[in-house]
């Protein structure tokens, strides 16, 4: 278990690369694409995973 000092200075890391992500203004794009992934049908997920299956075999 991490200890309450790492846990801090992660958790420090974490809010100033939010904030460098607000300042840059792409956190808002970032959000937009991750939910968009999320969003989809679970059948176009399968679809790309098999597609990306196949492509990695070759």
């Amino acid at each position: 278990m991490l200890d309450r000092q790492v846990k801090k200075i992660l958790r420090q890391k974490v809010e100033r690369g939010l904030l460098e992500l607000r300042k840059l203004g792409i956190e808002q794009q970032l959000w937009e694409a991750s939910r968009k992934g999320i969003d989809q049908p679970p059948t176009s997920v399968a679809n790309h995973k098999s597609a990306t299956d196949s492509d990695a075999s070759s």
